[in-house]
């Protein structure tokens, strides 16, 4: 009885701020935005775009993040990446907002366009699907709300042809993309012609075969499908130089007190192998690596980009969205079992890639490569309603209307 009648007056109070923040009137021409970040993982998607924006006087950041065991020891680097005041996610959903920028579904009771706009970045090329749900994730039923519509005022996309692919099955959806660039992809970019200095920086030589290890999260994990047989395979590539990008969410506490993978590997003691922190950049990784080892994770895309040969796991075809680009490279790449030894797997994926469909896939995963700040700041500045504080040009399209707050 304790718990429904606190439930109550949570709700209640809820209630009231939300009708007192309905009325209140706008601060001149302050601005308000919100940083919605679900985990640490999600802060390197939004901190770029508080880059692109903080300079700005009238605008005002808020970050808010759920308070959650789980991601408790990744909140040192979410108020790292994000130095703007906390607000509990309770009072953020009361509050009132001039723009949201998410990264991530969830919170449906906050980030939606019908409270006001909200900018949706996405972390990575969408085609990964998540087991048990409908289609892939960036696109999925997570992305529209109960009528149908489109959850979010804007959806920011890297890709013309991945934008045509969701307009064919869900034009309606499709409605709220916008095609901006990524501001991963030219860092990335930007990044490949500093490959031999980031290699020299890491100790490696010339002649060293360096592989990163990629992985997503959850039972298909690769670590928890084939890590113990891939560790025997790391241990006797002597004459290769390993990175596992773990997934932070691997890092989480398990349910049952065994170690996580995270935890495991963190210990691990390989001359041949280091293991990516959490809070590192993961793009000098990528850059120095000959080659990939991945599972389903969305940053493989960022291997296409960069034009490296991937070697992946194997993974179930339903976890993998038909007609993506990840399933175009998934399709191109080979499969690595344990009954084979590493080394030569690794050596015949590097040899006998199919290097001209890679480069042909890799032209189409961005269509505006080195753009995406101006664009994106220009979508910012027009969900907030006003002109940039410097004029700014931009060779990306323009919003055709106004975005309203709801539909």
């Amino acid at each position: 009885m304790a718990n429904v009648l606190r439930a109550i007056l949570r709700r209640s109070a809820q209630s009231i701020l939300r009708r007192a923040h309905a009325i209140r009137g706008r601060r001149g021409s302050t601005r308000d935005v919100l940083f919605l970040c679900q985990n640490g993982l999600m802060s390197d998607y939004l901190a770029p775009v508080w880059e692109l924006l903080k300079a700005d006087e009238r605008l005002r950041f808020f970050l808010t993040y759920p308070r959650d065991e789980r991601i408790a020891h990744e909140v040192p680097k979410i108020q790292a990446a994000l130095p703007v005041p906390v607000v509990r996610l309770g009072i953020a959903e009361c509050r009132r907002f001039d723009l949201i920028v998410t990264a991530d579904h969830g919170y449906e009771g906050l980030a939606t366009r019908k409270n006001c706009p909200v900018l949706y970045t996405g972390h990575g090329m969408t085609g990964k699907v998540v087991e048990g749900e409908a289609g892939d994730y960036g696109y999925g039923p997570r992305a529209k709300l109960a009528d149908g519509t489109p959850r979010y005022s804007v959806m920011l996309e890297a890709s013309e042809s991945n934008r045509v692919r969701v307009a064919e099955r869900d034009p309606v959806l499709a409605s709220a993309i916008r095609v901006v660039g990524s501001l991963h992809d030219d860092r990335l970019l930007a990044k490949l012609s500093e490959r031999d200095r980031i290699r020299n920086e890491s100790g490696y030589a010339a002649s060293d075969r360096v592989v990163l290890v990629q992985s997503t999260w959850g039972p298909h994990c690769l670590f928890r499908t084939v890590g113990e047989q891939l560790l025997e395979q790391l241990a006797r590539c002597t004459d290769t130089e390993f990175v596992l990008s773990v997934h932070p969410h691997e890092y989480r506490p398990t349910g049952d007190g065994t170690a996580s993978w995270g935890a495991r590997l963190t210990e691990l003691d390989l001359p041949n192998v280091r293991v990516r922190d959490p809070k590192e950049p993961w793009i000098p990784s990528l850059v120095a690596a000959d080659a990939v080892i991945t599972d389903h994770t969305s940053l493989v895309i960022y291997a296409a980009l960069a034009h490296k040969p991937t070697l992946w796991t194997d993974v179930p075809e339903q976890l993998v969205q038909e007609g993506t680009a990840l399933a175009r490279l998934r399709s191109m790449s080979p499969v690595w079992k344990p009954e084979t030894p590493l080394g030569e797997a690794l050596g015949k994926t590097i040899r006998d890639y199919p290097y001209d469909a890679l480069t042909e896939l890799a032209s189409e995963l961005n269509s505006c490569p080195g753009e995406a700040g101006e664009r994106i700041r220009a979508v910012a500045y027009e969900l907030l309603g006003f002109a940039p504080a410097a004029s700014r040009s931009t060779s990306g399209p323009a919003l055709k209307e106004p975005v309203a707050t709801s539909r």
